[in-house]
C-alpha cells in the first residue's frame, strides 16, 4: 500500500471515529481526505468529501454566527436591562425629589398658615383691646361730660348769685352803706375779688393738648389750629353746653357766643374737619 492509500485509510478512520459532531474543526478532516482523493485522481470521492467539508464549514460558520448573535443579544438585553434599571433609578430619584419638594412646600404652607392664623388672632385681640379701650374712654368721656355739665351749671349758678349780690350791694350802697365809706370800700373789694376770681376761672381751665384731643377726637396737628378760647368753646360744645351756659362760662353775651360759633364752624369746615361733631344747628 502506497503512502496516499495509507493517508486515505487513516483519514477515513478519523472521520468514522468523530466523537464531537459539533466541533467546528471537523470540516478539516473532510477537507484533508478530499485533497488525498484528488491526488489519487478520484475526483468523484474528492468532490463528495469536499462537499461534506463545505457543509460542515458552513454549519460551523452559522453556529459561530448564531453564537455571536446570541452573545450580542445577551449583551443588548443586559444593556437594555441596565438602561431600564438606570431609568428606574432616575425615575425613583425624580419621584423622591418631587416628594421632598412637595413635603417642603406643604411644610412652608403649614407654617405660613400657622403664622397667618397667629397674626390674625393677635390682630383680633388687638382690635378687641382697642374696642374695649375706646368703650372705656367713651364711658369716661360721658362721665366727664356729665361732670363738666354740672360744673358749668354750678359756675352759672355762682355767677348768677354774684350778679344778684352785686345788684343787692348797689341797692344797699345807695341807701345805707354809702354813709359808711370804710364798710363800703371793704365790701366793694370783696365783691371785686370774687368777681375777678370767677372771671379768671376759664383761663385756669384751658386744656392741655392730650385732654383737648381726648375730648374732641381731634389730632394734635388739628389742635394747633385753635387758640385757647376756641379750644374751651369746642370742649363746651362737645359737652352739649347751650349758648347761655357758654356765655356765662366765658363771661360774654349770648350774641357774642353765636358769632363766635359761626366763625368757629367756618374755620372747622375750611380745615376739612367735620363740624357736625360739635354743632347741631
Amino acid at each position: 500500500m502506497n503512502q496516499l492509500d495509507s493517508a486515505m485509510l487513516y483519514g477515513q478512520i478519523a472521520i468514522e471515529n468523530i466523537v464531537d459532531e459539533v466541533n467546528k474543526s471537523n470540516y478539516l478532516l473532510y477537507e484533508n481526505v478530499a485533497n488525498i482523493a484528488e491526488k489519487q485522481q478520484n475526483y468523484f470521492l474528492a468532490n463528495t468529501y469536499r462537499q461534506k467539508a463545505f457543509d460542515l464549514y458552513e454549519k460551523s460558520v452559522k453556529d459561530r454566527l448564531n453564537t455571536q448573535v446570541m452573545e450580542l443579544e445577551k449583551r443588548y438585553d443586559l444593556s437594555e436591562a441596565e438602561n431600564i434599571a438606570l431609568r428606574s433609578q432616575q425615575n425613583t430619584l425624580i419621584i423622591a425629589i418631587i416628594a421632598l419638594l412637595l413635603a417642603m412646600l406643604a411644610t412652608i404652607l403649614i407654617m405660613l398658615n400657622v403664622k397667618n392664623r397667629r397674626e390674625a388672632k393677635i390682630k383680633l385681640m388687638r382690635l378687641e383691646h382697642e374696642a374695649e379701650t375706646r368703650a372705656i374712654e367713651t364711658k369716661l368721656l360721658e362721665e366727664e361730660a356729665n361732670k363738666r355739665d354740672w360744673l358749668i351749671q354750678l359756675y352759672g349758678h355762682i355767677s348768677n348769685r354774684l350778679t344778684s349780690l352785686q345788684e343787692n350791694f348797689n341797692t344797699l350802697s345807695q341807701r345805707y352803706v354809702s354813709s359808711h365809706p370804710k364798710i363800703y370800700e371793704n365790701m366793694h373789694n370783696i365783691l371785686h375779688t370774687a368777681e375777678s376770681d370767677l372771671r379768671e376761672m376759664p383761663k385756669n381751665l384751658i386744656p392741655d393738648e392730650n385732654t383737648f384731643s381726648l375730648y374732641t377726637n381731634l389730632s394734635m396737628e388739628a389742635a394747633e389750629l385753635f387758640n385757647a378760647n376756641e379750644k374751651i368753646m369746642l370742649m363746651l360744645l362737645v359737652c352739649k353746653a347751650d349758648n347761655r351756659q357758654i356765655s356765662t362760662f366765658m363771661n360774654t353775651s349770648i350774641e357774642s357766643i353765636r358769632a363766635r360759633k359761626s366763625q368757629l364752624k367756618k374755620k372747622l369746615t375750611e380745615n376739612g374737619i367735620d363740624a357736625a361733631h360739635f354743632f347741631n344747628f
